[in-house]
């Protein structure tokens, strides 16, 4: 049976998960979302995939900054593909952070 501290600090925990969740733009969800169901990718491809979903073009200047962000608050890590080519590849705070929200909307459906 769980004490009383243990169910505070989860209820703390899932707090904190649901408003750093809260914290990020649409677009950075998505780009979440994107790295989350195709693995690892480069910038241009996940330039490619956000336009398929929005079906309409995502510039440069939108994509970057934001994945940059996403890399600062650690949700996302980056590496060099090649000396020109970046790769994102999901960290694990992210990946808590999208399996946290995905609990939460499947508890939202199911009317809990």
């Amino acid at each position: 049976m769980e004490t009383e501290e243990s169910l505070m600090a989860k209820t703390t925990e899932k707090s904190t998960l649901a408003a750093e969740f809260s914290d990020l733009t649409g677009f950075q969800r998505d780009a979440l979302a994107i790295l989350a169901r195709d693995g690892p990718a480069y910038g241009l491809a996940i330039k490619r995939a956000l336009e398929d979903v929005y079906e309409q073009e995502v510039n440069h200047g939108q994509l970057y900054p934001n994945l940059n962000t996403l890399v600062e608050a650690g949700y996302v890590e980056k590496s060099q593909r090649d000396k020109r080519t970046n790769e994102y590849k999901l960290a694990d705070a992210g990946y808590e952070l999208l399996e946290q929200h995905q609990i939460w909307l499947t508890a939202c459906l199911d009317g809990e």
